[in-house]
C-alpha cells in the first residue's frame, strides 16, 4: 500500500509539488475512497443535504386553508406532529410501551377525532404576522379559541345577544359537533373542540377524503376536512390549530383519552366577518 506520509515528505523536500497542491490531490484520493466504500454496503457519511432529505422522511402533515367557497387555496403550510404522537403510533406498532416520559395515554382504540384553533401561535399586538414555532413537546395550544359558547344570560345582553357564537344552549345536533369544554363561574361554557366537516359517532370523519395513495412514488397519505364556520370563533384573532386523539364514548357523548395529536401555527387570521368562513384540508403522510 502506496506511503503517503512518506511520498509527500520526498516531494516536498525536492520541491517537485507544492504544500497546497499536494493536499488537494490528497483530499481527492480520500473523497474517492469514501465512495468505493460507501458503494460496498458499508456504513456511508451522509452529508448535511442527505441529512434533511432523511429528515423530511419522518410523519408530516400539510394544512391547506381555503375560500370554503371557491375551494381555492389561501395558505399552505407545514405541520408538526409532536412527539408524543409519533411515540404512540410506534407503540401501537409493536404493542409495546416506551418507558419513558414521551409515553401516549393507554386509553385503548383512540383516533384522531376532534380539532382546535386558537389565538397563542402569535403574539397579536406585536408581531401577528410572525407565528411562534411549535415544539415537539407540546401538549396543547398556546391559547384555545372557543368555537361557539353558551350562555344562559345571552337574551339579557346586548353584546351576547347579537353574537353568532353565542347561544343560550345547544341543540341536540350541536352537542354531536362541539367538545372539549370550559365551565366557567358566570355559567357560560366554552367549547373548543369540534368534529370533522359533517363528522358523526358512526361516520367519525365525515366528508374527509380520507387515504390517499400513490402507486407511482409509493407515498400515502390521509386527508381530512374541517370547517370554521362564519357564525364561529367571531370576534377573535386566529393563528394555530390542532388535532387531538381520543376515543368517543356514545354512553356520556364525550371523549375520552384527548391528547394533542399535532399542532401548526400560522399568520394571524381576524374572524370578526360575519361572511368569513374558512375550509381547512389537514394531510397527514409518511
Amino acid at each position: 500500500m502506496l506511503d503517503f506520509n512518506r511520498l509527500k515528505k520526498s516531494l516536498l523536500d525536492k520541491n517537485v509539488i507544492e504544500l497546497e497542491t499536494f493536499n488537494k490531490i490528497d483530499d481527492e484520493i480520500m473523497n474517492e475512497e469514501k465512495h468505493k466504500i460507501s458503494s460496498k454496503g458499508r456504513f456511508k457519511k451522509i452529508n448535511p443535504e442527505e441529512a434533511i432529505n432523511l429528515e423530511d422522511r419522518r410523519v408530516r402533515g400539510k394544512v391547506l386553508f381555503k375560500d370554503p367557497e371557491t375551494h381555492e387555496v389561501l395558505m399552505e403550510k407545514d405541520n408538526l406532529i409532536l412527539m408524543r404522537t409519533r411515540v404512540w403510533l410506534l407503540e401501537q406498532l409493536f404493542n409495546k410501551s416506551i418507558p419513558s416520559n414521551y409515553s401516549a395515554d393507554k386509553t385503548a382504540d383512540r383516533s384522531i377525532a376532534l380539532f382546535s384553533v386558537g389565538s397563542g401561535g402569535a403574539d397579536v399586538n406585536n408581531a401577528a404576522f410572525t407565528p411562534y414555532s411549535p415544539k415537539f413537546s407540546d401538549k396543547d395550544l398556546g391559547e384555545k379559541v372557543p368555537f361557539v359558547i353558551t350562555n344562559p344570560d345571552k337574551e339579557n345582553s346586548d353584546r351576547l345577544a347579537n353574537d353568532p357564537s353565542v347561544f343560550e344552549s345547544l341543540t341536540e345536533s350541536q352537542k354531536n359537533k362541539y367538545y372539549i369544554t370550559k365551565n366557567n363561574p358566570d355559567g357560560s361554557v366554552y367549547y373548543y373542540g369540534k368534529r370533522f366537516a359533517n363528522a358523526t359517532d358512526k361516520n367519525p370523519l365525515g366528508d374527509s377524503k380520507g387515504w390517499v395513495i400513490d402507486q407511482d412514488d409509493g407515498s400515502v397519505a390521509f386527508s381530512l376536512k374541517m370547517f370554521i364556520d362564519k357564525t364561529e370563533c367571531r370576534g377573535t384573532m386566529v393563528n394555530e390549530l390542532g388535532l387531538w386523539l381520543g376515543k368517543y364514548d356514545k354512553n356520556t357523548n364525550n371523549f375520552n383519552g384527548l391528547e394533542l395529536a399535532s399542532r401548526i401555527t400560522f399568520d394571524t387570521e381576524s374572524l370578526s366577518s360575519l361572511t368569513k368562513g374558512i375550509e381547512i384540508e389537514y394531510i397527514i403522510y409518511i
